[in-house]
C-alpha cells in the first residue's frame, strides 16, 4: 500500500471515529434536553395545581367585599382581608420557591466561594427564623467546638440550604420542643447536624424525601400546605459545593438532618 493509501486510511478512521464522538455527544445533550424539558413540564404542573387553590380564595374574596363592601363589620373586612393577604403570601412564597428550585437544578448554576464561617451563617438563619422559634416555644441547642470556622463556600447559597434545614425543622416540631445545631470536625469532614423532636418521617419514605414536591405530610402542624422542595434545594445546594447532605427519622421522635463538607 502507497503512503497516500495509508494517509488516506488514517485519515477516513480518524474521521469516522470524529463522527461516532460528535454522535454520542448529541445524544448525551439530546437526553439531557429531553429531561430538563421533562422536569419543566413537570414544575409548570405542581406550579398551577399548588397556586390554583390560593388564587381562587384571592378572586372569591376580594370579588365578595367588591360587590357588598358597605355591609362589612371590621370584624368580617379583616378576617376576609387576612384570608387574601394569607393566600397572596403562600403564592408569592412558591413562585419564589419553584423559582430557586429551576435556578439550581439548571446546568448553568454556579457558585462562588469564598472564606465564609459558617458558624456565623447558622447564627444569621437563628436569627431570622427567630419569630417562628418564638411562636411555637422551640428552643434551639447550639453544639459548637469553636466561634469561628471558615470553609469555602458560597454564603449566599449554603445560607439558603440551612434556612430551609432549619426551617423544616420548626415546621415539623411540637410546641416546647428542641432543636440540636451541632458542628462536628473530623480530620477534613466539617458536619453540620441539625437534629429535631418533631413528627418524623416514615421508614419506607426516607429514600424519597430528597425528590422533588415529595411531601411525607401534605400539611404541617399548622396546616400549612407544604410544596417539598426545601430538601431538594438544600441538597442540590450542598452537593455543588462537593458536599452531602443525609437525612434520617424515626417517626413521632424526629429527624436528623447531616451536611458533609470537605475543609478547604
Amino acid at each position: 500500500m502507497s503512503k497516500i493509501d495509508k494517509e488516506s486510511g488514517k485519515y477516513t478512521q480518524d474521521l469516522q471515529e470524529k463522527v461516532v464522538e460528535l454522535s454520542l455527544k448529541l445524544k448525551q445533550k439530546s437526553n439531557q434536553l429531553k429531561n430538563v424539558s421533562k422536569n419543566y413540564q413537570k414544575v409548570i404542573g405542581k406550579l398551577i395545581h399548588n397556586l390554583k387553590n390560593p388564587i381562587g380564595i384571592i378572586s372569591s374574596f376580594s370579588e365578595m367585599m367588591l360587590e357588598d363592601f358597605d355591609d362589612y363589620t371590621p370584624e368580617k373586612a379583616n378576617k376576609y382581608l387576612s384570608a387574601i393577604n394569607n393566600s397572596s403570601k403562600f403564592s408569592l412564597d412558591i413562585l419564589n420557591t419553584i423559582a430557586k428550585y429551576a435556578q439550581v437544578i439548571s446546568p448553568e448554576f454556579e457558585i462562588n466561594e469564598t472564606k465564609v464561617n459558617i458558624i456565623e451563617l447558622v447564627e444569621e438563619v437563628i436569627q431570622e427564623l427567630n419569630n417562628e422559634l418564638n411562636t411555637k416555644n422551640i428552643r434551639v441547642f447550639k453544639q459548637f467546638s469553636a466561634k469561628e470556622l471558615f470553609l469555602n463556600l458560597d454564603a449566599l447559597e449554603m445560607k439558603t440550604a440551612l434556612y430551609h434545614l432549619l426551617h423544616n425543622a420548626i415546621r415539623y416540631s411540637s410546641e416546647n420542643s428542641l432543636i440540636t445545631i451541632s458542628l462536628k470536625e473530623k480530620n477534613s469532614i466539617t458536619e453540620l447536624i441539625f437534629k429535631d423532636e418533631g413528627v418524623g418521617i416514615l421508614e419506607n419514605n426516607l429514600p424519597h424525601i430528597f425528590e422533588p414536591f415529595f411531601v411525607e405530610n401534605t400539611y404541617d402542624n399548622e396546616k400549612a400546605k407544604c410544596v417539598g422542595l426545601g430538601l431538594t434545594i438544600a441538597e442540590k445546594i450542598v452537593e455543588k459545593h462537593s458536599g452531602k447532605l443525609t437525612g434520617n427519622s424515626t417517626l413521632n421522635k424526629g429527624s436528623e438532618f447531616k451536611i458533609i463538607l470537605k475543609n478547604q
